[in-house]
């Protein structure tokens, strides 16, 4: 069980981290949201919501009903960036990057699965 503590809030802090610097990052990519077709408002909102959910998981007392909707949120964004990308006609790598993203965050709702609520 140990071993699976351990593996879980390293892909947490992982995934915490990612969400984290793309959202301080993408702060700055005006002209990259809108390439894509999207509104300059959505760019701030959809950032400060990944900010929200990147440290509301890095607390221990966080719900496992919490985390669960943390990581569907962000696997809805990292799909959505995937569709963003292949419908503006962005070459099709970059629609694949989000989707590599999206494996380390399956590892880590498995193991929050696997966890239950005995953490």
């Amino acid at each position: 069980m140990e071993k699976k503590i351990r593996a879980y809030w390293a892909l947490n802090i992982f995934i915490s981290a990612f969400m984290l610097f793309t959202a301080v990052y993408s702060l700055s990519m005006k002209e990259a949201f809108r390439a894509l077709g999207f509104p300059d408002y959505f760019r701030i909102q959809l950032n400060v919501m990944k900010m929200i959910g990147a440290i509301v998981l890095l607390f221990p007392q966080t719900p496992e009903r919490y985390r669960e909707w943390v990581y569907a949120g962000f696997i809805i964004v990292l799909v959505s960036a995937s569709i963003a990308h292949l419908c503006s006609g962005d070459p099709i790598y970059k629609a694949f990057f989000p989707l590599f993203d999206l494996t380390v965050y399956m590892l880590c709702v498995r193991y929050l699965r696997k966890l239950g609520p005995s953490f």
